[in-house]
C-alpha cells in the first residue's frame, strides 16, 4: 500500500508529465544523487582549472567527502604531498579503486585504455605511480 505522500506525488508527477515534458529533467536535478553527481563534477572542474596548490588540495579533500572512490581526488592529493611514500600511498588507493572499477573492460579494451572514458582514470593512476616510482628510485641512486 503506498501512503498519502507517495499518492500524491505520483498524481504530481502524472500531472507535470502531461503538462511539460520537462518535468523529468526537473526531478532529475532534485534527486539527491543527481545533485550529488552535478556537484562532483564541478568540484572536478576546479580543481582541474586552480592553479593554487592549497586550494586544489582542499578541493580534492571535499571530493573526496562527496564521492568516497574519487580517483581524480587521490591522484591530485598525490601529486600536491610532499613525502614520496604519502604520494605512493594515495596513487596506489587510486589504482585499486580504478581497477576494481572497471574488471571487464581489461579484455573488452584491450589496446585501447587512454581512448575509452571508463579506463582513462586507470591509466592516470597507472602512470602517476610508475612516475612517483621512477622519481623515487632515480633519487635513491643519486644519493
Amino acid at each position: 500500500m503506498k501512503t498519502q505522500k507517495e499518492k500524491k506525488e505520483q498524481k504530481q508527477k502524472l500531472y507535470w508529465n502531461k503538462k511539460s515534458k520537462g518535468f523529468n529533467l526537473i526531478t532529475q536535478l532534485l534527486n539527491p544523487e543527481t545533485l550529488k553527481k552535478i556537484k562532483c563534477e564541478q568540484i572536478k572542474n576546479q580543481i582541474k582549472t586552480e592553479k593554487n596548490e592549497i586550494t586544489r588540495i582542499n578541493l580534492a579533500k571535499d571530493l573526496l567527502k562527496f564521492e568516497p572512490e574519487s580517483v581524480e581526488a587521490l591522484i591530485v592529493l598525490g601529486n600536491e604531498s610532499n613525502l614520496p611514500t604519502e604520494a605512493l600511498k594515495y596513487f596506489k588507493k587510486a589504482l585499486d579503486i580504478a581497477k576494481n572499477f572497471c574488471k571487464d573492460c581489461f579484455n573488452k579494451f584491450e589496446g585501447l585504455f587512454w581512448l575509452i572514458p571508463e579506463t582513462q582514470n586507470f591509466m592516470k593512476a597507472k602512470y602517476a605511480y610508475a612516475w612517483c616510482m621512477f622519481k623515487r628510485i632515480q633519487f635513491i641512486y643519486e644519493n
